[in-house]
């Protein structure tokens, strides 16, 4: 797992955090969702490795100063079966 970070006070009533990540994992179940024939299904399976790459963005600001703090975030993923 590597993991890269940033985090910066915009100002005294907001912080940004931004930061990139990667991952590989090994031996996975992973499950799925199925539709035949009007009835839905789970399938599960095996998957050797993987990885997953993506971007996870975070900022916290106080709209109402030590009363009401907002946090908002967003993670983008881009997983891929390496088998």
């Amino acid at each position: 797992m590597l993991r890269i970070g940033w985090n910066q006070t915009v100002s005294t009533f907001m912080i940004a955090d931004v930061s990139v990540f990667y991952n590989r994992f090994w031996d996975l179940i992973e499950g799925g969702f199925y539709k035949h024939e009007d009835k839905d299904y789970i399938q599960f399976e095996n998957v050797t490795s993987a990885q997953i790459t993506g971007i996870e963005c975070t900022i916290n600001s106080w709209l109402v100063k030590n009363i009401l703090l907002v946090n908002a975030g967003y993670t983008l993923i881009d997983p891929h079966k390496l088998e």
